[in-house]
Parts: C-alpha cells; sequence; structure tokens
C-alpha cells in the first residue's frame, strides 16, 4: 500500500507525502525506490515528512 500511496502523490503532483510509518514507508531503502521510479518515470519526487511534523506544524497554526 506504501507504493500506491506514493505513486498516487507522483502522478497526482503532491509536494508532501506525510506518514507516520518511518520502519518501511519512510526507509532509506523505500526512499531509494521511490525516487528511482520517479526518475525513471519523469516523475516529480514528493517530499517526505513524518506524522510528528504535520502535528507540529497544526499546533503551531492554532497558536497563531
Amino acid at each position: 500500500i506504501d507504493f500506491m500511496i506514493v505513486a498516487c502523490a507522483s502522478l497526482n503532483k503532491l509536494d508532501i507525502v506525510y506518514s507516520a510509518d518511518n520502519r518501511t514507508m519512510l526507509s532509506k531503502y523505500s526512499l531509494k525506490a521511490y525516487k528511482h521510479i520517479n526518475l525513471k518515470e519523469n516523475l516529480r519526487i514528493p517530499t517526505f515528512l513524518s506524522y510528528d511534523d504535520l502535528l507540529r506544524k497544526l499546533r503551531n497554526l492554532k497558536l497563531n
């Protein structure tokens, strides 16, 4: 499912993919595979951030 999420994000030109799954979806091997396929298919690679990054951003928005 991880690769399908990234494929959909890439095909729809999304800027960011957030994930709480650091062990598989955000592992160095997965990131290398995403990059390899996206370069081969001439697709832009989304930025990968953790779910904790998203929570921090949302909490900062509430405070401002």
